[in-house]
């Protein structure tokens, strides 16, 4: 008998906490659910903003942020990055404690209530408690196509159906997704240099409807454009958290452009110098020979060795190639000047075919593909290279 009511007790316990669990997420008809997005910071990870769901129910002590871009910064976190391989994970804390980063910061966090019923409240906040559980929470990370403001995006047209509708499209018909982020990328020069070398023709096809909400101020502008049930969607954006430093819109000092630019012009002076020498000195030409070939190595490496999508195809292998590091170990050789004259045509029809080109290439790369290219020509048409001590 004693086993028995035990056992009651423990089921009937169960039950009841179960229920306090339910009613304790079940909101009332004070409670509104808002998107939040936040202006771009000045970290690299920061630079396009962010989004996040808040729940808040004055009536449940409820005040709950669903954040979908949270990482754990630890250590090996750049090389799952660079390999595709970092997951994102879904996180629930309160807004205070979400905003404070923001504050110190003084990041913008604007909010934009959801105009809609407690019934379409109550299954947007069960959707991301479901989202929220351990085996559910962690997803893989794509820059483009899933990450903090396409899984908001993807919620709402999941949980409110097709009466959900984006209307109009934010971004320009003839934008890709190369231009959208390098239009944030104006005060990082060497992040969007970086950028650039790394992202392949993927990131060069327009941007169709819908696809421009991977960037959190797209999402809110298409959420402020939305209509549900022949009714606007959202509020008007309010702030939350003031702007005290602008990120976007400053403009830094193009360094890579003027280092490509002045590079080229040594390579130049260089070639025409060495004419005059009697004794060739070819350690400028090693340290070009390295400086292509390491660049044209990671281009490979991204395109090759990783899960990246937007990294394949990357066509910077045309003026930056690994094959320098083993051209360099070869100067001695005199059969390496057919490779350095095949090299000299291909970076010939890439400085002349602009237009041709079915990808974007950073302007710094032009300059840096004339230096490539002045370089080859140098090694491909050197007497003194073949057969002698170098």
């Amino acid at each position: 008998m004693g086993t028995q009511l035990r056992t009651y007790l423990l089921v009937f316990g169960t039950v009841l906490l179960g229920l306090g669990k339910l009613s304790a997420l079940e909101l009332s008809e004070k409670s509104h659910v808002s998107i939040l997005t936040c202006s771009p910071g000045e970290e690299l990870y920061s630079t396009f903003g962010h989004s996040a769901v808040r729940v808040y129910d004055p009536e449940r002590n409820i005040d709950w942020v669903y954040n979908y871009g949270t990482f754990e910064f630890s250590e090996g976190f750049y090389l799952r990055f660079a390999q595709g391989k970092l997951d994102y994970a879904l996180s629930k804390t309160d807004l205070t404690q979400f905003t404070n980063e923001y504050i110190y910061f003084g990041r913008q966090v604007l909010e934009q209530r959801l105009e809609i019923p407690l019934v379409d409240r109550q299954r947007l906040l069960d959707a991301l408690e479901e989202n929220y559980q351990p085996e559910n929470r962690y997803y893989r990370y794509d820059f483009f196509f899933d990450n903090c403001s396409t899984r908001i995006r993807d919620l709402l047209k999941t949980v409110l159906g097709e009466e959900l509708i984006f209307p109009h499209p934010i971004a320009p018909e003839s934008m890709t997704f190369r231009e959208m982020i390098e239009s944030y990328q104006g005060h990082m020069p060497w992040g969007d240099f970086g950028i650039d070398l790394a992202l392949g023709v993927p990131c060069d096809r327009y941007i169709e409807a819908e696809e421009d909400m991977f960037i959190p101020d797209y999402l809110m502008k298409h959420l402020g454009d939305a209509q549900y049930r022949g009714a606007t969607l959202c509020s008007p954006p309010i702030e939350i958290v003031p702007l005290m430093v602008e990120h976007l819109g400053t403009k830094a000092f193009d360094w890579p452009y003027l280092i490509a630019v002045v590079l080229c012009l040594l390579t130049i002076v260089w070639s025409f110098k060495a004419v005059r020498r009697e004794k060739e000195k070819l350690w400028f030409d090693r340290l070009l020979l390295f400086l292509f070939g390491f660049l044209g190595l990671a281009v490979f490496l991204l395109w090759f060795a990783t899960d990246h999508t937007i990294t394949k195809i990357n066509l910077n292998l045309v003026w930056a190639t690994p094959l320098h590091l083993i051209a360099l170990f070869l100067l001695r050789r005199s059969w390496i000047k057919h490779y350095f004259a095949f090299c000299s045509i291909v970076l010939f029809v890439f400085l002349c075919s602009e237009w041709w080109w079915p990808m974007d290439f950073h302007h710094s790369f032009w300059a840096l593909g004339a230096a490539n290219f002045v370089l080859c020509i140098r090694l491909a048409t050197l007497p003194s290279l073949w057969g002698k001590q170098v």
